[in-house]
């Protein structure tokens, strides 16, 4: 802006003719902005006038103010006019300050929902390119996959189906996501005092004691409630043990973590892992299960490979020598299942024959005797076998005809057969004329899943882990209390964890370490869900 008015500047020198800026309209999108104008000025002949004096100010300083020398900050939000006298003559700006979010910041980058239906409220805050918060923003809200989630124009969010999405808060040229998971608990396992389980949605939790790491968090502290485990990973199944755990990615690669003083990790070391850590094998596994320091893994060539401790023969490989590296059991047997007790292993192969090895000091090998074996031995050559668990001191297994049979150690009428001794070295069949789907050997109880879906468990219930209300033991199969429908079940060494048909979770028994996520009683007669935390 240029004005023209006849006048001198201070009397002693020519007469100034024009003042003007070099700008005469100024716009900020930030508080605290600044922006430098300057001032030309010619005497009445024509010439340059250098450093007139020159008075500034601000029309409305609450929006931005000017120094001394003409430096203009932003304050907030709206117009005015800064204005240079040096006499008669005045030069003027318009300053417009219209505050624009260049940041755009979530109050959760991540939420994991454990059911449909469920809601959450996300918040978004702006920023300027400053850092100021930007007041009342005007943002949109958009969920990328309406199916799974939708979102309010509140930022409300309100699952529809299991699934991942992406809820984002935006304006014209700025953005942000939230990472959304809608799950259901897959399966989980009971372990000794901890409890670990895979979602739907591939996330791996744990909980409970952690003395060796073996909750896989990276470090030895107990957790009360379901941790993440491994979130750079997608995991497919998983297996506790009692001081470790191994599990299985979704790309087949099987990880262990925990107590390793046997070799049970498989690393080819003797060293305590915190985190999920490979097991030293190139071959690709279809399931990985442990026992007490050994652990066994079907590959997906249907051969079984064992390592850790083998003081018993449990890694079926004809010797006694640990290993710390997985090592394959010379067989022509095409393997479908393994499972592994504290000292023994079991398996089925594809001729539905089961067999087992390890430690037999009460018949826990089914073969008749109470010999210790290094190599696989057949579990009674007239049953055909559809599934087989073992236990700590005992096993059990399903026939063809959905019959369920267990054998070795009874002290606590873990056999569920009523006969009456302590051990016993054939298939046991259970007392009870229910048909079977699956059935997990704890350590000295055992549970069971019908066709129907209900859940029966048997043995000693010093802790509740039988899930009946009571601390009574049982020896013959006790429906677990509430109108649940399972879709698996397992017994840990004192305690079982099962989820139900709606994807819910549930422990009941002992709590001592937290494992089943409740802050109550250290014993839990009856079935505490197993709940997830949002963020």
């Amino acid at each position: 802006m240029v004005v023209l008015i006849a006048a001198c500047d201070d009397g002693t020198g020519p007469s100034l003719s024009s003042l003007s800026l070099n700008s005469s309209t100024v716009t900020f999108s930030s508080f605290g902005e600044t922006t430098q104008l300057k001032i030309s000025a010619q005497t009445i002949d024509g010439s340059a006038f250098n450093n007139p004096v020159v008075l500034w100010s601000s029309e409305d300083p609450q929006i931005a103010t000017v120094s001394k020398s003409g430096l203009i900050t932003s304050i907030k939000n709206g117009s005015t006019t800064v204005v240079a006298r040096s006499g008669a003559l005045v030069a003027k700006a318009s300053v417009v300050v219209l505050q624009k979010p260049t940041v755009i910041t979530l109050s959760a980058t991540r939420i994991r929902f454990g059911s449909i239906g469920d809601t959450a409220q996300l918040y978004a805050s702006a920023q300027d390119e400053l850092g100021n918060t930007v007041t009342d923003p005007v943002l949109s809200w958009l969920s990328s996959d309406l199916s799974i989630a939708t979102v309010s124009e509140s930022g409300l969010i309100t699952t529809n189906n299991l699934g991942n999405v992406y809820i984002s808060a935006l304006t014209d040229t700025i953005s942000a996501k939230a990472s959304i998971t809608v799950s259901h608990w897959e399966k989980l396992t009971a372990g000794y005092k901890m409890t670990c389980g895979i979602r739907t949605s591939g996330e791996l939790y744990c909980l409970g004691n952690n003395d060796y790491g073996q909750l896989g968090d990276g470090s030895s502290e107990y957790r009360g409630s379901p941790t993440p485990i491994g979130t750079e990973h997608d995991w497919n199944s998983i297996g506790s043990m009692v001081n470790h755990n191994c599990a299985i990615l979704a790309s087949q690669i099987g990880m262990c973590w925990g107590n390793n003083e046997y070799g049970q990790l498989g690393d080819g070391s003797s060293e305590h892992r915190t985190v999920p850590t490979p097991i030293g094998t190139q071959t690709v596994l279809d399931k990985v299960v442990g026992g007490f320091q050994h652990s066994c893994a079907i590959t997906s060539s249907k051969n079984i490979k064992c390592w850790g401790r083998n003081q018993f023969g449990q890694l079926g490989i004809g010797n006694h020598t640990n290993q710390s590296k997985p090592i394959e059991i010379n067989s022509e047997q095409t393997w479908t299942s393994i499972t592994a007790g504290s000292y023994h292993s079991c398996a089925t192969t594809i001729s539905n024959q089961a067999y087992c090895w390890g430690l037999n000091q009460f018949g826990q090998l089914g073969d008749g005797t109470i010999k210790n074996k290094d190599s696989f031995v057949q579990v009674s050559e007239e049953i055909l076998w559809t599934f087989i668990t073992a236990g700590l001191y005992h096993s059990c297994g399903i026939n063809q005809s959905a019959e369920a049979f267990c054998w070795g150690l009874n002290d606590k009428n873990q056999l569920g057969s009523n006969r009456g001794q302590s051990q016993w070295p054939y298939p046991d069949k259970v007392q009870t004329d229910n048909q079977w789907v699956s059935i997990s050997a704890g350590r000295s109880h055992s549970c069971g899943l019908t066709k129907s879906g209900k859940g029966l468990c048997w043995g000693n219930n010093e802790y509740g882990q039988l899930g009946d209300g009571t601390n009574i033991s049982r020896g013959f199969p006790t429906p677990i209390f509430g109108s649940y429908t399972w879709k698996n079940i397992e017994a840990g060494v004192h305690h079982t964890c099962g989820v139900t048909t709606s994807g819910s979770g549930y422990c009941w028994g002992n709590n001592q370490d937290g494992q089943m996520g409740v802050s109550a009683e250290l014993e839990q007669l009856e079935p505490q869900k197993l709940n997830i935390s949002k963020y």
